[in-house]
């Protein structure tokens, strides 16, 4: 989690994870105060959605795609998206509310 990295200001890094159920994902804040949470409505069934704190560890429990975003920064595109297993996207995945511009950096990270 960046104020500045190689797709511009304030963002993930890397902007998608694949990895697979039972992994544990760590988010590092390289700039202090940055933490991750889950995007209400672009959860798998079977994964716990998370409210992370910094450097928090959390374990993949279902296959699927999960939106993840730090909400201070969320209207400024700050999204990332984790695919853990999944081949294709879950129903759903693109109907949550987000502000435009984490829609358009969430369905880019999505179709990559």
């Amino acid at each position: 989690m960046l104020n500045q990295g190689e797709a511009g200001t304030i963002v993930f890094e890397p902007r998608f994870v694949s990895a697979l159920v039972g992994d544990i994902v760590v988010f590092r804040a390289a700039d202090k105060g940055h933490n991750a949470e889950t995007v209400k409505g672009v959860v798998p069934g079977g994964q716990a959605p998370f409210v992370g704190k910094i450097n928090e560890e959390v374990e993949l429990t279902s296959d699927g795609m999960i939106g993840v975003k730090f909400k201070p920064h969320l209207g400024m595109g700050m999204v990332m998206v984790m695919e853990d297993g999944a081949l294709a996207m879950q129903d759903g995945f693109l109907n949550a509310k987000l502000p435009k511009k984490a829609c358009e950096e969430i369905i880019s990270e999505s179709m990559s």
